[in-house]
């Protein structure tokens, strides 16, 4: 009796496991929508793939930048792109090394973009934020939430 329960448990199971990717193959359902918090307030999508390429399309947008600054742009944000990458494969720097020679690179592009500008485009380029910082968060600055309140002390 307790070797037919088990060969009748182990065919269920056996069927079970057969059929599974077969239910998953007739999923042609659409992929889900993006969560709700991906999208800024005025229905933009935070940059994916290349941040240079966003950060050029949010220049040229805001600055009115000519022909030759875009040229110069580009070759600076692709050289700053190049410094990234290298200062990320380099495992011999620790963290803090690495995030020190990420932040010097960015100081020296962002002063280079700004030497590429006239008087006009360089105040409004100081008002922007610094660019997108990783995982999407905003840069710090008077978008960024008050530091919560200390917790209340107790007195005895």
């Amino acid at each position: 009796m307790k070797t037919t329960i088990r060969l009748q448990l182990c065919a269920m199971a056996l069927a079970l496991a057969a059929s599974y990717p077969l239910s998953r193959a007739q999923d042609n359902s659409a992929p889900p929508p993006p969560p709700a918090g991906d999208v800024k307030p005025d229905g933009a999508r935070p940059p994916r793939g290349n941040p240079g390429k966003h950060m050029l399309d949010n220049l040229k947008a805001k600055l009115s930048l000519t022909a030759d600054q875009v040229t110069k742009v580009e070759a600076i944000l692709k050289d700053q792109m190049t410094q990234g990458q290298a200062i990320r494969k380099d495992e011999s720097l620790s963290r803090e090394d690495r995030h020190a020679k990420m932040q010097a690179v960015g100081k020296a592009t962002h002063d280079q973009i700004r030497a590429l500008l006239t008087a006009d485009q360089q105040k409004i380029f100081d008002t922007m934020p610094a660019g997108p910082r990783p995982g999407g968060h905003k840069p710090r600055g008077e978008d960024a939430p008050p530091p919560p309140p200390p917790p209340p002390s107790e007195q005895s």
